[in-house]
């Protein structure tokens, strides 16, 4: 977006060279916020690597070349989403980096300074894959969380007195009948005719086993003493 120490009458361009994938833009023209996309002032490179890919800029005035830039890492550029300017030096001897440190001394100088407007727009694959980081994070935050926890419990159980054991609001034993011992005492009368009339008695018991020898002795009996009932009369 600027270019600073070369003289009025300069006919700067600046190539663009991308290590991954290799790719360079040509850019001769200097960008124009009102035509944002016109040709020649805007060097576009899709599918990039940002963890591996470098940036080197050479700069020309016309046809002459001026120097170029040392490797720039692409991912400094792109930790950030919204528009980012760096400046950039170029130097006659194709980088400030290569230079050893009697070059450095002799000639520390730059030819000239690139400001260089970045923007960087993930991919829906960059996207996912800091999706799934921060999901791992959070799901990491919440074991650490929820086992902090359970150690607290734990401590806290231990040094917690012994509560006092509540008293059941339902005594055991209320569904079974009472005992024979809160009821009315029975009468005589009573007594005596469960003793022997009763279901439970002796007698009804075994009133099945001798019902037909008391049927059998009555009726002996019965013609015994009044057969004479059923007798008929003498022939006239």
């Amino acid at each position: 977006s600027q270019i600073d120490g070369l003289p009025d009458t300069a006919q700067p361009s600046v190539k663009f060279q991308l290590s991954s994938p290799i790719e360079e833009v040509v850019v001769d023209k200097l960008y124009d916020p009102l035509e944002p996309s016109a040709d020649g002032s805007v060097a576009l490179f899709p599918e990039v690597d940002t963890n591996m890919a470098t940036l080197t800029l050479e700069a020309k005035d016309a046809e002459f070349v001026l120097g170029s830039s040392g490797a720039q890492d692409v991912s400094t550029l792109c930790e950030d989403k919204d528009k980012k300017e760096v400046a950039i030096e170029i130097y006659a001897d194709q980088g400030q980096e290569e230079k050893t440190e009697d070059q450095k001394e002799e000639n520390s100088s730059a030819i000239c300074t690139i400001t260089v407007r970045a923007k960087f727009t993930p991919s829906t694959k960059d996207l996912m894959e800091e999706l799934y980081d921060q999901l791992n994070s959070a799901s990491l935050k919440k074991r650490k969380a929820i086992d902090a926890m359970r150690e607290n419990a734990v401590i806290v159980s231990r040094n917690a007195p012994p509560a006092a054991k509540p008293k059941p609001s339902m005594q055991s034993g209320f569904l079974q009948k009472p005992s024979d011992s809160s009821k009315k005492p029975k009468s005589k009368f009573v007594q005596l005719y469960e003793t022997y009339l009763g279901p439970q008695s002796f007698g009804r018991r075994m009133y099945p086993v001798y019902k037909n020898y008391i049927f059998f002795f009555g009726v002996s009996a019965f013609f015994h003493f009044k057969g004479q009932i059923f007798a008929l009369p003498a022939p006239v």
